[in-house]
C-alpha cells in the first residue's frame, strides 16, 4: 500500500507529521498529488483550538490528477472542459456533494495527496 504524508493538528498550537495510505479514486472522483497548497484566514482559527481527537485541515489547493474514477467526468464540474490523468487542477473546495461531512471533502489538503468527489475544479491555462 502506498503511503503519503499529511499535517496533523494534535492540539492548540501543534501539528505532527503523520503517514496515510494514499486513497484510492472514487468512481465519480480524483487523486490529486498536491504541488501547492494555501494557508486561509480559517486556518489560522484551527489552530488556537484544542481538538477533541486529532483533525487536518486545509482546503485551498493544486495538484495533478493521479488517478481519476470512470464517471468522474459525470459528477465534477469542471471549467476548461474534461479532466484527465495528469492534468494541472485547481480545486475550488467549497461546491461539493453534500452527501458527506465536510471533513471528507476539505480533509488532508496539507497532505501529498488527496481524493476529491463530485466537486468543482477548473483547469489552469495551458502552459
Amino acid at each position: 500500500m502506498k503511503t503519503g504524508k499529511t499535517l496533523v493538528i494534535t492540539g492548540a498550537y501543534e501539528v505532527d507529521i503523520k503517514e496515510y495510505p494514499v486513497p484510492e479514486a472514487a468512481d465519480d472522483g480524483m487523486v490529486i498529488q498536491v504541488e501547492a497548497a494555501l494557508i486561509c484566514g480559517s486556518d489560522g482559527h484551527f489552530i488556537k483550538v484544542n481538538p477533541e481527537s486529532p483533525f487536518c485541515d486545509g482546503h485551498e489547493f493544486a495538484g495533478r490528477i493521479v488517478s481519476i474514477g470512470k464517471n468522474a467526468n459525470r459528477f465534477i464540474h469542471c471549467y476548461g472542459g474534461d479532466l484527465k490523468l495528469g492534468d494541472r487542477i485547481a480545486v475550488y473546495p467549497h461546491i461539493t456533494c453534500g452527501n458527506a461531512p465536510a471533513a471528507c471533502h476539505m480533509a488532508l489538503v496539507y497532505a501529498e495527496y488527496v481524493m476529491m468527489i463530485s466537486s468543482m475544479a477548473g483547469l489552469p491555462p495551458s502552459e
